[in-house]
């Protein structure tokens, strides 16, 4: 492999580190708290992770067509792609704890959205019961229809 090649492969490293800066800026900056508003903020912020993350797969693939030998591990630029590397780790480590906690938060708003749902559901279902087997009348109140 030649300098210029390890150049290039220097440089795709610096783009999946900048990527993954990117996401780690977005995650950093998305705080969530358990508020029913977040449902809606989390799509937007899937979304914007998902997009880049894309990006990071084409590079990775880009980078997987390089063949590393033992004379390139020892140059003096391999280094930086070892010091690059490092920096990679460390975003993906920080992105990585960041979901964790916002996992627990979203777990939790789900559970909540899905206890909404179902009260809900039986609110409609005590409407429903009423309205086929009850007649309101201002007068009289409710009557079985029934009778």
């Amino acid at each position: 492999m030649t300098n210029t090649d390890l150049k290039r492969l220097i440089k795709l490293y610096r783009l999946k580190a900048d990527k993954l800066k990117e996401i780690l800026e977005i995650t950093k900056s998305r705080v969530f708290t358990g508020e029913e508003e977040d449902a809606e903020r989390f799509e937007n912020f899937y979304e914007k992770r998902n997009e880049i993350f894309e990006q990071i797969s084409r590079i990775d693939s880009n980078i997987s067509e390089f063949n590393i030998n033992d004379d390139m591990i020892n140059s003096l630029l391999y280094k930086e792609v070892e010091k690059i590397k490092a920096t990679i780790k460390t975003y993906a480590a920080e992105i990585i704890e960041i979901d964790k906690k916002n996992k627990v938060i979203m777990t939790e708003l789900m559970e909540h959205i899905k206890k909404n749902m179902k009260n809900i559901k039986n609110q409609k279902m005590v409407r429903r019961t009423y309205q086929d087997n009850y007649i309101y009348d201002e007068m009289k109140g409710f009557f079985d229809s029934k009778s």
